[in-house]
C-alpha cells in the first residue's frame, strides 16, 4: 500500500491519502510464481529436518537480520521518542530520504500535487512478507517539509506497526480506532483527512484511522486508553509528536 502526505496546515500535522498497490501485488505475485516453480509447496511450513521455515530457507533474504538505523533516522527515532519495539519496526522497514522524482516512483503516484498538497512519504509492503515493508521519506529540503517530519514519519511507521498485527488483534484495534475517531468533533478535518486516505478503499479504513489518530490526534484518557496502551508499545511519549 502506498500513501500520499499533504502538506499540514498550521495546526495540524501531514495529510496522507492512498494510492493503488501495483507494486504490492507484483510482488506476491512473483512470490507465487517461485512457489509454483518450486513444486507447490507450503511456504510458510516446517519439516523435521529444520526448524527454520521453508519460507526462509527458499528465501533466505526475507529473514535477514534487521538492519541498523542509519544516523539521520536515528536522529529522527530519538525525535519520536521511540520504544526499543518502535525503533525495531522502523528499521525493519530500511526507511531512507528520497528525491520527489524517486518518491513518486517508489509510492507509484502519477500525481505531483497540488498548488497545497505535495507527496512527503508512504509505506509499501505485502502479507506474504513483512520483510519486504519499506518506508520511503522526502528529503526535508524546506523549511515545510522539515516541519512535518516526525508526522509523517510517525504516520508511516503506524502503518507498519497495524501490519505487522496478528489477524485479532488488527480487528480489536480497528474497533478501537472506529470507536475513537467517532468521538471526535464532527467538523474536525482528521475526518476528511481519512476519507482522503482511503480513497474508497474501505479495506483501508483501520490502518489509516489507526495512523492518523496515533500521530496527530489527542485521545480520550478514559475511554481510549486501551488505544493509548497499543500505542505506547512505539511512543515513549506520544504527546511529544503531537502537532501544537
Amino acid at each position: 500500500m502506498t500513501f500520499f502526505e499533504q502538506v499540514p496546515e498550521p495546526s495540524r500535522g501531514s495529510r496522507p491519502r492512498r494510492s493503488g498497490a501495483r507494486g504490492a501485488r507484483t510482488a506476491a505475485l512473483l512470490l507465487l510464481m517461485a512457489a509454483v516453480t518450486l513444486g507447490g509447496l507450503w511456504l510458510v511450513s516446517e519439516d523435521s529436518a529444520s526448524d527454520e521455515p521453508l519460507l526462509s530457507r527458499i528465501l533466505p533474504g526475507l529473514s535477514a537480520a534487521t538492519p541498523a538505523l542509519d544516523d539521520e533516522f536515528a536522529a529522527l527515532a530519538d525525535r519520536m521518542v521511540l520504544t526499543p519495539e518502535g525503533r525495531e519496526v522502523l528499521a525493519s522497514t530500511q526507511p531512507r530520504f528520497v528525491d520527489a522524482g524517486e518518491l513518486a516512483e517508489v509510492c507509484g503516484s502519477d500525481s505531483h500535487g497540488t498548488d497545497d498538497t505535495i507527496l512527503l512519504g508512504c509505506f509499501t509492503g505485502f502479507t506474504q512478507s513483512r520483510a519486504q515493508d519499506r518506508i520511503v521519506i522526502l528529503e526535508p529540503t524546506d523549511d515545510l517539509v522539515g516541519r512535518s517530519l516526525v508526522t509523517t514519519a510517525a504516520h508511516e511507521l503506524l502503518h507498519a506497526v497495524f501490519a505487522r498485527m496478528p489477524g485479532e488483534e488488527q480487528s480489536r484495534v480497528a474497533d478501537l480506532a472506529a470507536a475513537a475517531t467517532a468521538r471526535l468533533a464532527a467538523d474536525d478535518p482528521v475526518h476528511e483527512q481519512i476519507a482522503a486516505s482511503m480513497g474508497g478503499d474501505e479495506a483501508s479504513r483501520a490502518t489509516e484511522q489507526f495512523a492518523y489518530l496515533g500521530s496527530q490526534m489527542r485521545l480520550d484518557p478514559v475511554h481510549d486508553a486501551e488505544l493509548e496502551e497499543i500505542y505506547a508499545r512505539t511512543f515513549e511519549d506520544r504527546t511529544a509528536i503531537l502537532p501544537r
